[in-house]
């Protein structure tokens, strides 16, 4: 939550640690066992003070809409450039709209996440493969002909000397649910 700086919790629950550090958004701590209860009160009572009558809703902050079109190795290098990221630095964000699912299959321990393949209705011939990690919780049953937007990542996924763009999908709005 941006409303809440780590560290200035922190600081205010400084007699119970014996030592932190970090910055607004990430931090760690070494406390001994017997304040951890008091620690544990105090920072429940210090964040909801913080965020008290504020819309803590979550949000995602998308950097660009691109079109089917400028997906190419030559934006995945270009983003690559601006590594790393992190605090400061966030990935780029990227929006597409209006994506048909062509494939959605079920992978991973525990059956939880979606490989899927994305066609655009453009008439662009290109399918995109993507990753949506706990998808399946997230969005339920996706069936092929579903059309979602998405809010991903670029990633290169290299298999077996194979090249390929992915999406990492961090986000998606299915727009069709009741076919799906």
């Amino acid at each position: 939550i941006p409303l809440v700086n780590i560290v200035d919790v922190l600081t205010r629950c400084s007699d119970l640690l014996l030592k932190f550090g970090g910055h607004a958004q990430a931090a760690g701590i070494t406390i001994a066992n017997d304040k951890l209860d008091a620690f544990h009160d105090r920072i429940l009572e210090i964040v909801e003070e913080m965020v008290e009558g504020a819309d803590i809703s979550p949000e995602i902050h998308i950097d660009t809409k691109v079109q089917p079109s400028e997906i190419d190795f030559d934006l995945l290098f270009g983003l690559e450039k601006m590594r790393p990221f992190g605090e400061g630095n966030p990935e780029p964000l990227l929006l597409m709209e209006e994506l048909l699912v062509d494939e959605a299959r079920i992978v991973g321990n525990g059956q939880k996440h979606y490989k899927l393949k994305l066609r655009a209705q453009d008439g662009t011939p290109k399918i995109f493969d993507a990753i949506c990690w706990k998808g399946v919780e997230k969005y339920g049953a996706l069936s092929v002909g579903t059309e979602v937007d998405v809010i991903f990542t670029l990633q290169k996924d290299e298999w077996n000397g194979n090249r390929k763009i992915q999406f990492n999908v961090l986000d998606m709005k299915v727009k069709n649910p009741s076919n799906s």
